[in-house]
């Protein structure tokens, strides 16, 4: 899949947060740092839900580092997500991807 560039990227997460105080920019930031530990900071959690409930799966895995797809479906992000139809999809793909 092809990656989207960092202007693209950042265009796409503008949209996700026109009613929020957050940059497309600090969202950029977020959604690129590098992974300390296991457990994701309340900012990408945030993130990770808006993407999953707004974006179609093809455009989250262009912007996504691979790395942090394991992140991205985690209980903490799908159980934010709405409506329960969504939860379960994803809980899908996390079941067939991270195995």
């Amino acid at each position: 899949m092809k990656k989207l560039t960092k202007k693209q990227q950042i265009e796409i997460l503008s949209n996700l947060y026109w009613d929020s105080q957050i940059s497309a920019e600090t969202a950029y930031d977020i959604l690129h740092m590098k992974p300390e530990h296991e457990k994701s900071s309340d900012d990408e959690v945030n993130l990770y839900q808006r993407m999953l409930t707004t974006l179609d799966w093809y455009t989250i895995l262009s912007i996504m580092p691979p790395e942090k797809l394991r992140f991205l479906l985690s209980d903490n992000v799908i159980q934010r997500v709405f409506p329960k139809t969504l939860q379960k999809k994803y809980q899908y793909v996390r079941s067939v991807l991270c195995q």
